[in-house]
């Protein structure tokens, strides 16, 4: 009997090692942590720049921007970087 693909006794295996669920490790885990807080931040920030703005100016474009360019100025640009480059020195030990 003739078997391709999937059905070869290196496909059945590779099918077994796709399913297989890694858990997360120690520094995905605080990454995610770190990332809601920052994101909560942001929102939290968005929100009280926005409604403040509003009540003071009642110019409501204005204020939808004011808000968004502070949420945005809080989450410095290196984080990505240093996430990926954490990650990958993670993969590698």
């Amino acid at each position: 009997m003739t078997a391709t693909g999937n059905e070869t006794e290196l496909g059945k295996l590779g099918r077994k090692v796709s399913e297989t669920a890694s858990p997360q490790t120690i520094i995905q885990q605080q990454t995610w942590r770190y990332v809601k807080r920052l994101a909560v931040f942001g929102l939290l920030a968005f929100a009280m720049v926005c409604i403040l703005n509003y009540l003071r100016t009642n110019a409501w474009a204005e204020s939808l921007l004011m808000g968004l360019t502070l949420a945005m100025a809080a989450i410095p640009e290196e984080i990505p970087v240093a996430f990926s480059s954490f990650m990958a020195l993670g993969r590698c030990i």
